[in-house]
Order: structure tokens, then C-alpha cells, then sequence
């Protein structure tokens, strides 16, 4: 019995996570897999296999790592791990070799880089946080030198264990009138990536979203202001020798949003969130899932400066009476 891992660490979920089964018998038989979760060894699934000699499995639909991905909610300046996990399979008493998953939806090229499809020049407000998904490699150190044009700055430094990691900006850390913030990040003494922020006064008006972009990252943008707001309702009544009355309610709550004007890198990411299957408001310091309800997207097609607008669903309810 032979059992090859396939898949390198960190390959996207929808492309599969596989393994190749070979019996190295002539004869087919029917041989049982077990998908087994490394950090607390449960078997999250057995599969029975009939009449094998070799063949492939995937074991992408048993891996939840994205289950509790939500965006960061830490107020500080801060290193944290990602979320990762790995898994091994096994027949009988022959194991394969572990394969680490995480949150990315892209293949990462060479370690360490930042996993992003916003471009490293972005906006952001006084008292709003951004986070920065870095693909890193094991044991090896990551450090952040933040600095404000105003001359204040920021070092921090994470080991990961798991090979992936997340910076959270804060720009409360910052107490000056800041108007910019560059970010250079290290491995090992040797910088791989840098940002750009430019630092906004805050808008009692804007609305911040943030969705599961195509690479994976969590990524987030403030929409200056809200242009239409809409309630819509439906209700099912009958009618009654005491008159009409309402058996069911069905409402739902809709904003309708609209960008700057912003470089076509930014609105291309940006518009990824009529696709994105996770999307979240910020409201009173929490994030709160919603939903896009704008099919399409469109912008401007030469590749100059364009923006865009969509509608969020922000609650919906259903009563019966």
C-alpha cells in the first residue's frame, strides 16, 4: 500500500486537497480511508472505497478551516496567527503525510508575501483597523516597521508556528494628525512587501465592509456615504368578519452605497464583493454578516480612475401572526 500526498501546503481548497491510494495489488479490493485532523486526531471522515487498485481522493468538502474566518476585531497594532490546519489520511496502518490547509483561495508563490487583491496603496480613516494576510514559513521571524509621517512609529514581531499570519493596523495607535502610514514588512531581516495608507479624517457617514476577497484575504473598504436607503415589506392578510388582519410579515432593510473615485486596481478588488460568499458590516465596533444583492458590478472599462455602487441587505425578518 502506497499513499502519496499530491497537494503542496497551503493549496487552495477548490482546486482539492488530494492524495493518490495505489494497493499495489493486481486484483481490486475495497479499501477504507480515514481523514484524520492533526491538532485532535478525530476522524472527520471515513470513506469506503470499492473495487481500488489506485486512485485519488479529495479531501476538500471534510476541511472547515473557514468556518469561524471572520475579520479581526482587535484594537491594537498586532501580530496574530492565521487559521490554519492539517490533516493526514490513512488505510489500516499505512499514513500519509500531513497537509497543511488555510484560508487562502489563490495559489501563494514563494514565502514570505502578502496574500491581498487590494493594491499596498489604500485609504483608510482615523479609528478604522485594516488587516494584512501574510503567507510566511515556518519558525521564521516577520517584522513590521510602521511609521507615520508625523515621525511616530511602530515595530512588532511574530514567529509563526503555522506559516501564515495576520497584521492588524490600528490607527489609534497613532496619536498625531497623521495623514499617511508606511508599512514595511521583514523576514528575516530582508523586506518582501510594503504598504501605503492614506489616512482620512473620519465620516460619521461611511459605511465599512468587509468581505472574503478572491485571494482569500479578509479585506475591508469604507464607502464614504450611504445615497439611498429602502425598506421593503411583504405581508400576507385575510380578511375577517372584524375586518383585515395580517398573518405574515416579511421585511428586509437595504442601503445603497457608492465608492470614491479610485484607481482601477482598487475598484476591481472592491467589486469582488458581489461575489465574495462572506460579507460583513461594521457596526458599533462589531462585524455583522450581510448580504450583497447587487448581481453585476460595473466600472470603467479603459483602465482609469472609475467607482461603483451596490446594494447591501442589512437585516431581513419574518413573522407570522
Amino acid at each position: 500500500m502506497k499513499i502519496e500526498k499530491i497537494s503542496e501546503n497551503f493549496a487552495p481548497l477548490h482546486e482539492g486537497i488530494l492524495f493518490g491510494i495505489d494497493t499495489e495489488c493486481e486484483e481490486p479490493t475495497d479499501i477504507e480511508v480515514k481523514i484524520i485532523e492533526m491538532a485532535t486526531g478525530e476522524v472527520v471522515a471515513t470513506k469506503l472505497l470499492r473495487n481500488t487498485v489506485a486512485t485519488t481522493i479529495n479531501i476538500a468538502p471534510y476541511v472547515e478551516i473557514l468556518t469561524e474566518y471572520a475579520p479581526t476585531t482587535h484594537r491594537q497594532t498586532t501580530f496574530t496567527e492565521a487559521p490554519t490546519a492539517s490533516y493526514k489520511i490513512c488505510v489500516g496502518d499505512i499514513e500519509s503525510e500531513e497537509v497543511v490547509v488555510s484560508v487562502n483561495r489563490c495559489k501563494i508563490g514563494s514565502a514570505p508575501t502578502i496574500v491581498a487583491s487590494l493594491p499596498t496603496t489604500r485609504h483608510i480613516a482615523r479609528g478604522e483597523n485594516d488587516e494584512v494576510l501574510i503567507r510566511a514559513e515556518r519558525g521564521k521571524s516577520i517584522r513590521a516597521e510602521i511609521a507615520a509621517d508625523t515621525g511616530e512609529s511602530l515595530h512588532l514581531e511574530i514567529q509563526t508556528a503555522s506559516g501564515m499570519a495576520i497584521l492588524t493596523l490600528a490607527t489609534d495607535d497613532f496619536e498625531g494628525a497623521i495623514s499617511s502610514l508606511d508599512v514595511a514588512l521583514y523576514c528575516e531581516e530582508e523586506i518582501f512587501g510594503s504598504l501605503h495608507y492614506a489616512v482620512k479624517p473620519y465620516l460619521k457617514t461611511a459605511t465599512r465592509l468587509a468581505w472574503l476577497s478572491d485571494s482569500g484575504a479578509i479585506e475591508r473598504y469604507s464607502f464614504p456615504s450611504s445615497y439611498k436607503a429602502k425598506r421593503y415589506a411583504k405581508k400576507r392578510v385575510i380578511s375577517t368578519i372584524d375586518g383585515v388582519k395580517a398573518s405574515q410579515s416579511h421585511a428586509k432593510q437595504f442601503i445603497s452605497l457608492c465608492s470614491r473615485i479610485e484607481p482601477r486596481a482598487t475598484v476591481e478588488a472592491v467589486a469582488q464583493l458581489a461575489s465574495s460568499p462572506k460579507v460583513w458590516v461594521e457596526q458599533d465596533d462589531r462585524w455583522q454578516l450581510v448580504e450583497v444583492v447587487t448581481p453585476e458590478i460595473e466600472y470603467n472599462f479603459f483602465g482609469e480612475p472609475s467607482f461603483l455602487h451596490l446594494d447591501v441587505c442589512l437585516w431581513q425578518k419574518e413573522v407570522g401572526l
